[in-house]
Formats: structure tokens, sequence, C-alpha cells
């Protein structure tokens, strides 16, 4: 296959003669073209091995299914109930989630501008649902 490297080096091999043709480069630009594309390439794989480490690992860089083995689905879904029997009220349980998310990080607050108890509903009717579609 043809590199975009070999690409560069044959249209920089043809010397012009006036008419506007590219003149030869000089075999330290050719290196240097080179060694960053040797770069380039060690960076790439360096980042596929980051993606293909033992799952703890997070990709902001592309959206990728989520995949979960149906052990840890369980232990979600059970730990969720479990969570849930320690209030009267889901209400409560999503005042519970507002008021610890916004202290761990209060930065976050800005970004929701609806009242707390209106929050605090989404919050655990958005995290439920979430829990309920893991076996879906």
């Amino acid at each position: 296959a043809i590199t975009s490297r070999d690409a560069r080096r044959s249209s920089s091999a043809v010397s012009g003669h006036g008419g506007g043709l590219r003149s030869l480069e000089t075999s330290e630009d050719l290196q240097e073209e080179e060694e960053e594309e040797e770069d380039e390439e060690v960076h790439e794989e360096e980042e596929e091995a980051e993606d293909q480490d033992d799952g703890n690992f997070i990709n902001v860089d592309r959206f990728e299914e989520f995949k979960m083995d149906d052990e840890t689905m369980d232990e979600v879904q059970n730990s969720w109930k479990l969570f849930l029997t320690n209030f009267d009220r889901p209400e409560a349980a999503g005042d519970m989630v507002y008021e610890v998310l916004f202290e761990i990080a209060p930065y976050l607050r800005s970004l929701f501008v609806s009242p707390r108890v209106v929050i605090a509903s989404r919050f655990i009717k958005f995290i439920g649902s979430a829990v309920a579609m893991l076996d879906a």
C-alpha cells in the first residue's frame, strides 16, 4: 500500500524547470518528516494499547457501546434497590443524590437551572431508568 510518506517522496522527487513544479526537498527535510511520522505512528499504537487495557480506561474521544456482564448488571440493580429502601419516598432519594453530587462537584450546579426538587426527581427517574434498562 502506498503511504502518505511515499506520495510525498514521489512528488518531492520531481524537479522543476520553471513551470511551478516543486523542487527537490533536502534530505534533512525528508528525514525530519520521516521522524515525525514515526512519532505519530508510535503515538497511535500507544493509544490503541490504552484502548485495549483491562477495562478501567474510559475513552472520552469516541462513544463506544457499553457492555456489562450479567453478574455486574444484577449487582447494580440490587444495589439500586437497596439504596432506594433507605428512603421513605423516591423524592428523598433524589434529594440525597442531588446533595451528594453538588457537594462533590459544586461547579456543576450552574448547569442546572430548574428548582432543586425538580432536578432531584429527574435524577432518580433517570438513574432508575438506566438501571432498569441494563438487562434490556
